[in-house]
């Protein structure tokens, strides 16, 4: 019968790789003016002869517009771009907005899209791994992180 604390540690082919990827998909936004004489001013957003973006947030703005997007768009709504269907809604309830509160010159709003492509790169790297935890252990404290596949594993597999 052998030792079970001389076996060397078992990992899984390509447990120290955890991936690396490029994409891309489009993005877009919404940009407003107006052809009122008088600018509107909502917060700090204003609203002129101007074509401005409006401002896109993961959660409720000023005007009070939170419309929800997939988890997978959520990095490209970091950069203030949404996914199609999304945008359009942003566009609609702002409008719809503007027209509920009776804001001067909200006939004379105007919107449009902007398209952009949005590529992103990552690029995962494996800074070491922990000493195992026995399930009843109640240690708490953690160890220096050590490379996967130090010598002595190496060694003691030979």
């Amino acid at each position: 019968m052998s030792d079970v604390t001389k076996m060397p540690a078992l990992e899984l082919p390509g447990a120290g790789k955890h991936g690396s990827g490029s994409g891309g998909r489009d993005g877009y936004k919404v940009e407003v003016r107006t052809s009122y004489i008088h600018p509107t001013v909502l917060d700090d957003f204003v609203i002129d002869g101007t074509w401005r973006t409006l401002p896109i947030k993961r959660s409720m703005t000023p005007w009070g517009i939170n419309i929800p997007v997939n988890p997978f768009d959520a990095d490209m709504v970091e950069h203030g771009l949404l996914p199609y269907e999304a945008v359009q809604t942003h566009r609609w309830a702002f409008l719809a907005l503007l027209a509920a509160q009776h804001v001067a010159g909200s006939l004379c709003i105007q919107t449009r899209l902007v398209k952009v492509a949005y590529s992103y790169t990552f690029k995962t790297e494996e800074i070491g791994v922990s000493e195992y935890q026995e399930g009843r252990s109640f240690d708490r404290d953690v160890k220096p992180f050590k490379p996967r596949f130090s010598t002595e594993i190496a060694k003691s597999s030979d």
